[in-house]
């Protein structure tokens, strides 16, 4: 089963409850806000990814010593640290790993170490070869690979001879890409996608892809911090988690419901455009 961490402003959490979702994905960059910090320490959660921030603060990495405070301050059956990564090249990666386990164990009494994978499929094949000999079971597999053309599925695939482990999506731009997720068995995908989608007023299953490139035209991704939101765009990302959830796990059946009164609609997989769910 794949899960969906939905990443949520603070103005969204009670829908974790409402929804039924026990399975998230902390930023450490917003642990300070005493709002943030006592609802994710409050519950009892499934699975839980603390992120070492470098997507939200890339010029530098969170403190290993604070992800691990945070680990031990939750009640989870399963939590994983994200050890430090080099976004540009993740061929480096594996060296930052080797020099983190001369201080730090793979996993702690609370945690264990997940280390994101970044590039071309035959780098990260290479990069998750050898941090698998180190003895890291736990991969994230960066967003950036798909905006590169890349299928991430795709590319589990290729690391799946290796078999077991833990196998998370960083990040979620395109709805499409989630068949291949699914199929090639990732455990779970994080996304902001969700609140994202209902503050723009986009309707998720029209747009398919929402990439934020820099453009003026791209759509404004929610404040995270934001505590108010009005009634409406509430209840539109209440709806827009639940449908998530339901996608990520069965995502050719939820799209042939959404969609059977629709006909000859076209997807966009990757760069390629197909004629039907495949």
């Amino acid at each position: 089963m794949t899960e969906y961490m939905p990443i949520l402003p603070i103005w969204g959490f009670d829908i974790f409850e409402q929804a039924n979702v026990d399975h998230c994905f902390i930023l450490p960059a917003l642990w300070e806000n005493d709002k943030y910090q006592d609802f994710y320490t409050s519950r009892r959660w499934k699975t839980v990814i603390i992120d070492n921030d470098m997507y939200e603060t890339p010029e530098k990495c969170a403190d290993i010593d604070s992800l691990i405070d945070i680990a031990d301050s939750l009640n989870s059956n399963s939590t994983f640290i994200v050890g430090p990564e080099d976004m540009q090249n993740g061929l480096n990666t594996p060296s930052m790993i080797s020099n983190l386990l001369t201080e730090y164990d793979v996993r702690g009494d609370s945690w264990d170490l997940m280390t994101v994978l970044h590039g071309k499929p035959h780098e990260i094949v290479e990069q998750h070869k050898e941090l698998k000999q180190l003895g890291i079971s736990a991969f994230g597999i960066a967003v950036s690979s798909w905006r590169l053309g890349f299928d991430r599925g795709s590319i589990l695939s290729l690391l799946r001879p290796y078999s077991g482990g833990y196998y998370h999506a960083m990040g979620l731009d395109s709805l499409c890409e989630v068949i291949n997720l699914k199929k090639w068995g990732f455990n779970s995908v994080d996304s902001s996608i969700a609140a994202t989608c209902a503050v723009n007023n986009i309707n998720m299953f029209e747009q398919w892809n929402v990439v934020r490139v820099g453009l003026p035209t791209d759509p404004i991704r929610v404040d995270l911090k934001s505590i108010k939101t009005d009634n409406l765009t509430f209840v539109k990302t209440y709806i827009n988690v639940l449908a998530l959830r339901q996608y990520v796990n069965n995502p050719v059946w939820y799209y042939h419901e959404y969609a059977k009164a629709q006909l000859g609609t076209a997807l966009r997989v990757g760069r390629q455009l197909v004629d039907e769910v495949p």
